[in-house]
């Protein structure tokens, strides 16, 4: 990552930005009525982009996303090539995990051009300001390079690479290419031993909870803490047939208090408020405390997903890291600055750790931090 690669990636346009930027006080057509329609629906009212109805495969009926929007008509693609359009439509693809399929399918009927792919998630909930991201991105271009020089691993310097190349561009090719699966448990990083005591912070539905049981049956003790009662439920029912699991029914912060964050209607995120004069309608608000106040035993592993709350939380947790150095995973993809900040702030409580990075996902979100001595 040097100083070619940043005069390329200055070379390189914005898918996202080029699409608002044409698109503004136009009509568009959704492709795709999954729940990740909310995103599309949210980043293309955002830029004055009208939504006449959303095409899907099979679907028909009215979507409905969250407030402030108005439902949405759904129409299969059966039906909509049956209808009259007045002029060629021009379709957003919101189904992004099916991207390269639907740009296939839509350009047997329509010009390839009226077709547009490309990430979404990132620039509604981690990234509003497309300009305002890449010059960040320049203006640190020095201090990447130096992640770069840190991180442990080749495939750790070709995930940043990706990672950043995805953001500038929103081209989702730049994020499957460095996909890998096993979110949080990589086999080429993580390894279990007997006796472990395992923190989690964002339980959310116990899925990560039962993977880890089941990589690691012989641990001592599990702490999870997850603020949402639906997701408290279900980690209740696996700690009811597992020994040892400490359910705290609280988010994770630098100290105890509470914290205000906003609903995204069901799309599998929430967005952490800072700074906020009067919050909006469909906020909600959480207690937290810090994992120094609640965790007494020697930590050996802890991973967290927590919507932005992350450094915040690891500065709770700072005397259990300074003391005992456990195997760290860490969600660096909610805030701009968590790629940097997160990193620098771990080397100064130990600066032995070794960094790996991992990305997770098919799009822009689920990059993790992976530190360990």
């Amino acid at each position: 990552m040097d100083a070619l690669f940043w005069n390329e990636m200055k070379k390189e346009k914005n898918l996202a930005q080029e699409f608002i930027s044409s698109h503004q006080g136009k009509s568009i057509y959704l492709y795709g009525a999954g729940v990740s329609a909310n995103v599309a629906v949210e980043f293309a009212y955002k830029h004055n982009i009208q939504i006449l109805g959303i095409v899907d495969s099979y679907k028909e009926g009215m979507f409905t996303p969250p407030a402030p929007y108005s439902p949405i008509p759904i129409v299969s693609l059966e039906t909509f090539l049956k209808q009259k359009h007045e002029r060629s439509p021009e379709f957003l693809i919101s189904a992004v995990s099916f991207g390269k399929e639907i740009v296939e399918i839509l350009a047997k009927h329509f010009p390839r051009e009226n077709i547009h792919y490309f990430v979404i998630d990132i620039y509604t909930a981690f990234i509003p300001d497309i300009d305002a991201y890449r010059h960040y991105l320049e203006s640190h271009s020095q201090m990447f390079q130096q992640l770069s020089e840190s991180l442990a691993d080749e495939d750790s310097r070709k995930t940043l690479d990706g990672v950043l190349k995805g953001r500038m561009t929103a081209k989702m090719d730049y994020f499957t290419e460095c996909y890998v699966p096993d979110q949080y448990y990589p086999k080429d990083i993580v390894h279990f031993k007997n006796g472990e005591v395992m923190v989690e912070l964002g339980g959310n539905n116990g899925e990560t909870l039962e993977e880890f049981l089941k990589l690691c049956p012989d641990y001592c003790s599990v702490y999870c803490f997850e603020p949402d009662d639906i997701c408290f439920s279900h980690l209740e029912k696996i700690q009811k047939i597992h020994h040892d699991i400490h359910i705290v029914h609280k988010g994770a912060w630098s100290n105890s208090g509470t914290l205000a964050f906003l609903s995204d209607g069901g799309a599998g995120r929430a967005h952490l408020i800072v700074d906020a004069d009067e919050l909006p309608s469909c906020a909600f608000q959480i207690e937290v405390v810090a994992v120094d106040d609640v965790i007494k035993e020697k930590i050996t592993y802890m991973k967290m997903d927590i919507e932005g709350a992350e450094l915040e939380a690891l500065k709770g947790a700072k005397e259990q890291i300074k003391k005992n150095k456990p195997t760290l995973a860490v969600c660096v993809y909610h805030r701009a600055e968590d790629l940097l900040e997160i990193p620098a702030y771990l080397k100064s409580l130990v600066p032995e750790y070794r960094f790996y990075l991992r990305h997770h996902s098919e799009w822009a979100s689920e990059t993790v931090l992976y530190a360990m001595i």
